[in-house]
């Protein structure tokens, strides 16, 4: 194990616009080391965030974890994959690991700019496959179905449970 690892409090694996936000909060408090696969940070961060997704951008992994942000077909195996590399990537190293599961949702607004910035997306926002959640401030979010969600929950319960049991889920929504 590299001296730089065993100096390191804090992990954050990813070098998006989430990942380097978490990095620079805690950089002042602990000593941080940021994880990023790619040359460049935030390099597939337009292509993931506030609800836009591009398929076409990044190679086969990236383009198959954009569609797995959307429970789209093969999202198993796409995020299956990922907490195996990221269990691998951390084999060996003692750390304190924790989770945070937040699934795709959008407002009406949000969907709105979506279906006329690209009516002929496959992201699908049909009604059939959500349900409407009020925010604490009244606002309402569309997110996934209960069938879907439960699925969800279930899968990366399981998955990270197994793969990186040192792990903590801190929520799930």
């Amino acid at each position: 194990m590299s001296d730089l690892v065993r100096q390191t409090e804090v992990l954050v694996v990813g070098g998006g616009i989430a990942g380097v936000s978490a990095a620079a909060h805690f950089a002042g408090h602990a000593e941080t080391l940021l994880l990023e696969r790619e040359s460049a940070l935030g390099y597939h961060s337009s292509g993931r965030s506030a609800t836009f997704y591009h398929f076409g951008i990044g190679n086969d992994v990236v383009r198959g974890l954009t569609a797995a942000s959307s429970a789209a077909d093969g999202w198993q195996e796409a995020y299956g994959g990922l907490i195996g590399e990221v269990a691998q990537a951390l084999s060996g190293v003692p750390i304190d690991l924790t989770v945070e599961l937040i699934t795709h949702r959008y407002t009406a607004a949000s969907r709105a700019v979506l279906t006329s910035w690209y009516p002929g997306s496959s992201l699908d926002m049909s009604a059939d496959r959500r349900a409407e959640k009020r925010t604490k401030f009244g606002s309402v979010k569309h997110v996934y179905d209960a069938p879907t969600m439960k699925a969800l929950k279930s899968f990366f319960e399981e998955r990270i449970a197994a793969e990186l049991p040192q792990a903590q889920i801190l929520y799930f929504t």
